[in-house]
């Protein structure tokens, strides 16, 4: 049962897609995007996560008891979405299954000691999802400074079917690189990505980002060979700078914030995704309750919502 509060705080979301003049979104989206939101109302604390289809306006609004760090999901052919929404660290995530009378479910940890931190993947033809755990007991700076497992998953019934090391310090973001293999941000000390087979977890690249003062922590990629990542700042326990950066064969490069919004580089970017349809792609800095519109080839910011209340998005 939805509440009154929550049915308009949906429609002030959705209202920031297709309504808003700065943003423009019924007019730069594709005819029938589906688009994931995680999101938090701070008056009634609640939360959860949305799915709106703008293409016919309908809308599915799932409570649930945690702040949705991100939104792995999956559609199969026939057009059935798998979304699990996942903790910033916990030991459940929960799962749902369109059109499965079963569903909503949760997802444990592949140990008790463990929790799951934040994200997790589908494979190229769904058959698997990979979560990212970490030791539960850590904290503070030494999350940047532990290892953490990639966990493999059957998608049919979520069973651990095999776990892998991930090549670096505190993972965060995976991504699909390949139909064969993934690429993982790991974002504590010695920052680096790297790409593992899906078959065995075996690492067959290793990029180290070569700046010590960032650990890039949320990745999405907008080429062939091309990645934007968003680091969190490593000096000055994490209040540092903070914003995009782009990845690809010649090396790093930072992305430059627009002077009205300086002040995003003290609150961390939590969320990227590229839009294929517009050439764009979305950062999330839920601190500062702002969402920006990139151009993935002039890499510069295009529009902006100063006043969002979304934690998350997927699309």
């Amino acid at each position: 049962m939805i509440t009154r509060r929550l049915f308009f705080k949906q429609l002030a979301i959705a209202s920031a897609f297709y309504s808003v003049p700065c943003w423009g979104m019924d007019k730069i989206l594709p005819t029938k995007p589906r688009i994931l939101f995680g999101w938090e109302d701070n008056f009634d604390k609640k939360s959860g996560s949305l799915l709106l289809d703008l293409g016919t306006h309908q809308s599915l609004n799932i409570l649930h008891d945690f702040i949705p760090h991100s939104l792995p999901h999956y559609q199969s052919t026939t057009g059935k979405l798998i979304m699990v929404a996942m903790p910033k660290y916990g030991q459940k995530a929960f799962v749902h299954k369109e059109g499965d009378k079963k569903t909503p479910y949760m997802l444990t940890s592949h140990h008790p000691d463990y929790d799951l931190y934040g994200h997790g993947q589908f494979s190229s033809d769904g058959k698997f999802f990979f979560t990212i755990e970490q030791l539960r007991d850590l904290s503070g700076d030494n999350r940047d400074r532990a290892y953490g497992k990639l966990v493999k998953r059957r998608t049919m019934d979520f069973k651990v079917v095999d776990s892998y090391e991930t090549g670096g310090y505190s993972p965060h973001e995976v991504i699909v690189y390949d139909s064969n293999h993934l690429i993982l941000a790991n974002g504590g000390i010695d920052s680096n990505l790297v790409i593992l087979r899906m078959s065995d977890g075996k690492i067959i690249k290793n990029q180290k980002i070569g700046d010590d003062r960032i650990g890039v922590r949320h990745l999405t990629r907008i080429g062939d060979k091309e990645f934007i990542g968003v680091p969190r700042s490593l000096a000055d326990k994490g209040r540092g700078f903070c914003y995009p950066v782009l990845f690809n064969h010649k090396g790093v490069k930072p992305l430059v914030m627009p002077s009205s919004f300086k002040d995003l580089n003290k609150g961390q970017i939590l969320n990227v995704n590229f839009v294929k349809e517009t050439n764009s792609f979305y950062t999330c800095c839920p601190s500062k309750g702002c969402l920006l519109r990139w151009d993935a080839t002039s890499l510069k910011v295009q529009a902006a919502d100063t006043k969002s209340s979304i934690k998350a998005m997927a699309y």
